[in-house]
């Protein structure tokens, strides 16, 4: 809980990357989502600190009970979506949202 509220405290050094807003704006709201390691709480704060959207499903670790490297969370996003996604993909770019 500390760590967590020390990480919602700083929004410091967060960029959202050239075409982020455009790609969301132009991507139906129930078709994309956020899988994060980060909990919600975290997640949304990020989210809104980079003034980015929150999508309607935000999958998260208070989501699954596992660590990160599992792929629990994007199949649970899959499942969500109830639509075929690749079977793994991942994007990781530290400090950018």
């Amino acid at each position: 809980k500390l760590i967590e509220e020390i990480e919602v405290a700083d929004g410091d050094g967060l960029s959202v990357l050239p075409g982020v807003m455009e790609l969301l704006a132009a991507l139906p709201a129930d078709r994309w989502t956020v899988v994060t390691s980060a909990t919600e709480r975290l997640a949304r704060t990020r989210l809104g600190q980079a003034g980015l959207p929150v999508p309607a499903r935000l999958i998260t670790a208070d989501h699954v009970a596992q660590a990160s490297r599992c792929p629990t969370r994007i199949w649970q996003a899959r499942r969500c979506w109830a639509c075929r996604l690749p079977s793994a993909w991942s994007l990781r770019i530290p400090n950018r949202v």
